[in-house]
């Protein structure tokens, strides 16, 4: 699967979600299969995603069964970004992150939406999926800092005059 955000609107769109679905600036998401008789890779669905004043794709994560998990950027109040069964808690949300589960079905060569939600108040930039029970996992971090030394770790833990009290703390030692 490769994923990311063109510049041209001239990328090839296969077996894509409806046109009125499409914003024209929206995030770009294509899926590629080997054909082992041709030897060669084929498109099996390209499309685009998202809302307007958001056209920036943060991921993706694969289903065993094949679908898309699509984790999109911030999206600001009022987000145009097409919701389909939203997550109960964030029906009414008006900004955040977005979530959207692409399912293929090869039988009709068909792509459709099972849901697309908002998420208020993430800052998204990595999606994972557990196949042992289905869960999405989704991790975000507001400041990264690449510091070395005891003080910097004192820095981190206590917080300073420019730098916050972080969270969590991770590294090699």
């Amino acid at each position: 699967l490769n994923f990311f955000s063109p510049d041209s609107l001239n990328v090839p769109l296969v077996n894509a979600l409806p046109a009125q679905q499409i914003p024209a600036s929206a995030t770009f998401i294509m899926k590629l299969a080997f054909d082992s008789q041709a030897r060669s890779l084929r498109i099996v669905y390209s499309t685009r995603l998202g809302a307007p004043e958001n056209s920036r794709g943060f991921g993706v994560a694969v289903s065993p069964q094949g679908d898309a998990y699509v984790l999109g950027g911030q999206c600001s109040s009022p987000c145009l970004w097409p919701t389909v069964n939203p997550i109960p808690e964030f029906a009414s949300a008006t900004g955040g992150a977005s979530l959207t589960k692409l399912s293929f079905d090869a039988q009709t060569n068909s792509l459709s939406v099972g849901f697309s939600t908002l998420i208020p108040g993430l800052q998204p930039s990595s999606i994972a999926f557990d196949p042992r029970n289905g869960a999405i996992h989704l991790a975000g971090a507001d400041d990264i800092y690449t510091v070395g030394g005891v003080q910097a770790i004192g820095a981190m833990a206590l917080g300073t005059a420019s730098v916050q009290a972080c969270d969590m703390i991770a590294g090699p030692g």
